[in-house]
């Protein structure tokens, strides 16, 4: 079920009946397998990256401070933009929370058609 894998495994046994043809010299069949078992690392690196979530108390944390910080965001613009801080705040707690849903979905980078849990 995992394609990648599956076409790993094809990739071995092309090397190999290269091997058994003698159609490839040794040390191309040597760079052919570290290569093979560096595509092989670097896909079980991104299957560990899918399988760890961020832990749910980091975002929730992310969202109550941000939260907080657009509620006191007006009391510290008063002084310099008086009427101006309505629509100031606005564009500031819609940018923070752009930054937090982009966060949200750094979270998945492979999205949700290839998780499987």
């Amino acid at each position: 079920n995992n394609v990648p894998l599956e076409i790993s495994l094809y990739l071995t046994f092309y090397i190999s009946a290269l091997q058994t043809r003698k159609t490839v010299d040794v040390s191309t069949l040597g760079v052919l397998h570290a290569t093979l078992n560096q595509l092989v690392d670097a896909l079980t690196g991104l299957e560990r990256i899918l399988a760890t979530p961020i832990p749910f108390s980091y975002s929730s944390h992310l969202w109550t401070v941000t939260l907080l910080y657009c509620a006191a965001l007006p009391f510290q613009l008063w002084s310099t933009l008086e009427w101006f801080t309505i629509p100031a705040n606005v564009i500031a707690s819609c940018v923070f929370h752009g930054f937090l849903v982009t966060g949200e979905e750094i979270e998945n980078p492979f999205g949700k058609l290839f998780c499987s849990e």
